[in-house]
């Protein structure tokens, strides 16, 4: 008999794989009264994957740890939070986090992500309308108590700050600028789980649908078209509540509009130089993903069933600007 044999005889087993499992050994393992209790303590224990401590009145004689992988914190956001103290990240959406009043080299360094998840940073207090975080650095003299980095309301993670390490159990990236003396080697920007303010799609208000057949009535429509595909794409359409000035270009983005890209690699007929362009004064603005909606934004899928060359993964996204 193996040990987890004799262990599951004896015993409740946490766990959530064959790799990750704690054995903990109660006192009365068959009191079906406690297994309840019993359980949620399992819960925690693999939540947390931390040291177990026990105490005189806990209803535990043992834990043994059966190979436990410890978990990333940062998985449930997949925001790829980085932080670069030498510029922009080639690929990453990056937010420019400056302190201009300070001296120490601070105007090269950047809080990058996976994609523009509408998040803003600000050196003259918090945003208005925003759901913001103080960034403060209480030793350093240049100004640091009125800077804040901010997400949209509608967003599902917002940030938790900390001068004095990494906090437990978060996602964390150390926020350091190597130049700056003023004990910024400590300083670390957090993720935490936020509930939306509202749906996450609500305060866009501008109706969004698709139609791969022809114009929605009664909406204000825009033809999504590339004339050398040959998949039916003449009567696609993105459609809104009334005209927001948005404009589709098969040939290269608008010049004095914020485009968009709407690649789709895996398909032949000439989608490199698709735009979707809002205007300069646009309140929102587009994020697209051939890989499926993106975490934490309002996403629509764009899809064109005649055509087989992977659009079933395909997304345009809403962030306010």
């Amino acid at each position: 008999m193996s040990v987890l044999q004799v262990l599951l005889n004896l015993s409740v087993v946490c766990s959530t794989s064959a790799a990750d499992s704690l054995a903990v050994v109660f006192k009365q393992p068959n009191d079906l009264s406690t297994n309840y209790a019993r359980q949620k303590y399992c819960d925690q224990l693999l939540a947390s994957k931390s040291e177990v401590r026990l105490s005189a009145s806990d209803d535990v004689v043992d834990t043994i740890d059966l190979g436990i992988v410890k978990k990333d914190p940062c998985a449930q956001f997949d925001v790829g939070m980085t932080w670069s103290y030498v510029g922009q990240i080639y690929g990453l959406h990056c937010i420019h986090t400056a302190e201009p009043s300070d001296p120490h080299t601070w105007e090269d360094n950047n809080l990058c992500f996976k994609h523009n998840y509408g998040i803003k940073w600000s050196y003259a207090g918090p945003i208005y309308g925003m759901k913001c975080t103080q960034v403060v650095e209480p030793s350093d003299p240049h100004t640091w108590n009125d800077n804040y980095i901010c997400v949209p309301p509608t967003s599902t993670f917002e940030f938790a700050w900390s001068y004095t390490g990494p906090i437990a159990h978060a996602c964390c990236v150390q926020m350091l600028e190597p130049s700056d003396p003023h004990t910024w080697s400590d300083n670390y920007i957090c993720l935490k789980n936020s509930v939306p303010l509202c749906d996450i799609c609500t305060p866009f208000n501008i109706g969004l649908q698709w139609s791969s057949a022809g114009p929605i009535t009664s909406k204000h429509c825009v033809q999504i078209v590339e004339p050398s595909d040959p998949h039916t794409w003449g009567d696609n359409y993105l459609c809104f509540n009334k005209d927001y000035g948005v404009r589709w270009s098969f040939a290269g983005p608008i010049t004095g509009m914020k485009c968009t890209q709407t690649t789709e690699p895996s398909d032949p007929h000439t989608w490199g130089d698709n735009y979707i362009c809002v205007p300069e004064t646009s309140t929102f603005e587009f994020v697209w993903s051939y890989a499926g909606p993106i975490k934490h934004m309002c996403c629509y899928q764009i899809l064109e069933l005649a055509d087989p060359n992977t659009w079933n993964d395909n997304y345009l996204c809403l962030v306010s600007v």
